[in-house]
């Protein structure tokens, strides 16, 4: 029997982040352009430092023109849009595939943590009945397939561990059909008998 894994802090502070970084880039995402500049100043940054679409390309093209004229292949330029790229869109993008990243590597294992259910080693995979009752009723159960298949004994056997569990159960109707049959296939078994009857 195995125990149920203790909670993972480091598993649990990762989520922590990930949720804090999504809530950062969702609350970046409603500035408007003013305050997006006004926040990047506040951090030491200056917003006019970051280059535009044109220099980046000017940039590509400039050692693509230097690769030729050394002997390599040049390298592919991408055309872009003509426009200033926001830092928002590449924390985004960033944070996008860290989420993609974790759901991969450990999707099961958040999924089973906000369901409550505890992650238990491969070997654990089913639910134990926990209890008396529910054992009962799951042998009860194993008892009454034994029956269908002709499995007469095995059906008694189980029938009989399930009433030493719970009595109580002994009185539903699937079991005292189960105990009529077993009873019918006995005598069908032992025949007629040999012996005459006495008067």
């Amino acid at each position: 029997m195995s125990t149920p894994d203790k909670p993972d802090p480091a598993r649990g502070w990762l989520h922590v982040e990930t949720l804090l970084a999504l809530d950062e880039a969702e609350r970046v995402e409603k500035l408007s352009d003013a305050d997006f500049e006004k926040e990047m100043r506040a951090k030491g940054r200056d917003p006019a430092r970051v280059p535009s679409t044109a220099e980046l390309l000017a940039r590509a093209t400039e050692r693509a023109k230097k690769r030729e004229g050394s002997g390599k292949a040049p390298a592919p330029v991408v055309a872009l849009r003509a426009r200033r790229l926001r830092p928002v869109w590449w924390i985004a993008a960033t944070l996008a595939l860290l989420i993609l990243a974790v759901l991969v590597t450990q999707g099961a294992a958040i999924i089973a943590r906000f369901k409550g259910d505890s992650i238990r080693p491969d070997d654990d995979w089913q639910t134990r009945p926990r209890s008396p009752h529910e054992v009962a009723e799951k042998t009860r159960d194993e008892a009454v397939r034994d029956c269908e298949q002709g499995l007469w004994g095995l059906c008694e056997r189980k029938l009989d561990d399930a009433r030493g569990i719970d009595p109580g159960g002994e009185s539903e109707e699937r079991v005292q059909r189960a105990r009529r049959d077993i009873a019918s296939s006995l005598l069908r078994e032992a025949g007629p008998s040999d012996k005459p009857l006495k008067p």
